[in-house]
């Protein structure tokens, strides 16, 4: 089978688009494995492993079509995301407990979710009307209790009366999935810090979660289409969206609070490189040029 590797500028991460077919489990498994080792986290590689391959078969069960792996270290761990263009096929995890708890543990189907929230420190799911993504990150912590998952799902629905159509053309891929995996690194940063119990979150902290709850649907479609062009080897990519004004705004002021995140949070989080603030200061550009009516321009950032 053909697999292609794409290793991101300044960000070490891997990317690997796979068929839906069986073999791709393995692939899946021996493509993890590898990283692991090679990053030093052998010691997680059986674990990691073992997610990654319960995901990939997920996707090649539920929605029969190409899926892409990406994989990357966060600090003692690694991160496992598993993206499908299936957003309205939504796994449920078999239940542990209940009146038919007799017959469910007996069946194979919803199983793999079991393994991937007893082994996993954290995992989850975000959706969009495009796509589904379901992430896990393995630390080689013990769980006391199977962990719960982190949801952001995004019903399809009507669209509304005040969307408004953007076409982005010629978008470097290298520069949007770091700018998506730095946004990744700054929310898991705030998770795990305001997850412990003396901490509490202000207002700066409530601003950021605002702002991303308000650019989810633009920010996660812009995402998926970047990791779909990174799987197939596309250098560049072109990315059409329908979305309200609202969350564009919200998109420009993201992009600064993002700029600064070290200097305004009190939360050990990574700067955006000089590439990713480019890509935004662009597409913050190209966003209002396009809503003033302009026809849209190609992008000059380069590969």
């Amino acid at each position: 089978m053909s697999v292609e590797v794409t290793q991101l500028s300044g960000v070490p991460a891997r990317i690997v688009g796979l068929e839906a077919i069986p073999a791709s489990s393995g692939e899946a498994r021996r493509f993890v494995t590898e990283l692991t080792e090679e990053w030093g986290l052998a010691r997680l590689a059986e674990e990691a492993a073992l997610c990654a391959t319960e995901l990939a078969t997920n996707a090649i069960l539920h929605t029969r079509e190409r899926f892409v792996i990406t994989v990357r270290p966060i600090g003692e761990g690694v991160r496992i995301e598993v993206m499908d263009g299936s957003p309205h096929r939504l796994p449920v995890a078999t239940p542990r407990t209940g009146a038919a708890v007799d017959l469910t543990t007996l069946g194979l189907s919803g199983r793999g979710l079991q393994i991937v929230s007893a082994v996993a420190s954290r995992w989850g799911m975000f959706t969009t009307y495009r796509a589904k993504t379901i992430w896990a990150e393995v630390t080689g912590e013990s769980n006391e209790s199977p962990s719960e998952p982190i949801l952001i799902l995004e019903r399809p629905g009507p669209r509304s009366p005040d969307a408004v159509e953007l076409l982005f053309l010629g978008l470097p891929t290298r520069a949007a999935v770091s700018s998506g995996i730095q946004v990744e690194d700054v929310v898991r940063g705030v998770q795990l810090e305001f997850s412990k119990e003396s901490a509490r979150p202000d207002d700066r902290v409530s601003r950021l979660f605002d702002l991303l709850d308000r650019t989810a649907s633009v920010r996660l479609s812009g995402r998926h289409a970047a990791l779909l062009a990174s799987a197939v080897g596309d250098s560049y990519f072109d990315f059409n969206v329908w979305t309200e004004v609202d969350a564009l705004v919200g998109l420009g002021e993201l992009s600064s609070f993002l700029r600064d995140i070290a200097d305004v949070l009190a939360v050990p989080v990574a700067r955006p490189s000089d590439e990713v603030n480019e890509f935004r200061e662009w597409l913050n550009e190209e966003t209002s040029r396009q809503l003033t009516g302009v026809t849209p321009t190609q992008c000059h950032l380069p590969a």
